[in-house]
């Protein structure tokens, strides 16, 4: 008889269990959306001046990389790349990137190219490489 009562008391438990599931996820939910967690993130406009710059400081390493890969061909290996962007100013961030690039004998060559910093309105960063010197594998992107 105890074994009857028992096995009914736990037929109870998975619906109780759903249900309490359920009302958590709800809550969880309720609470986000009123907590302001739907909001969208900050336009850049509308960010404080150090937000923005540690929002582009973000894009520095990407932005180093797409200026190398389309002024180099042949690009065999990205060595290293630094961004020193400590500064308050856009202007004076400075970085360079090593890598290894096929020459057109054939051979793998090494060089570092440094680079420099522009900043657009809307808070794209782009970088630029430095003018090419004799035996520079910079093409003249001008």
């Amino acid at each position: 008889m105890h074994s009857q009562i028992a096995a009914r008391e736990s037929d109870c438990w998975p619906p109780i269990n759903r249900l309490l599931l359920k009302t958590t996820a709800l809550t969880a939910l309720v609470v986000a959306t009123l907590c302001g967690c739907n909001r969208s993130p900050k336009s850049f406009q509308q960010m404080r001046g150090e937000e923005q710059l540690n929002f582009l400081r973000a894009q520095a390493g990407r932005a180093m990389l797409v200026q190398a890969t389309n002024g180099i061909l042949h690009i065999h290996n990205v060595i290293e790349e630094n961004a020193d962007t400590f500064s308050a100013s856009v202007d004076q961030w400075r970085g360079w990137i090593r890598l290894d690039y096929t020459d057109p004998s054939g051979g793998i060559q090494q060089t570092n190219i440094p680079m420099s910093f522009i900043a657009s309105y809307d808070g794209h960063l782009f970088s630029t490489a430095s003018t090419a010197g004799s035996g520079s594998p910079l093409l003249d992107l001008k």
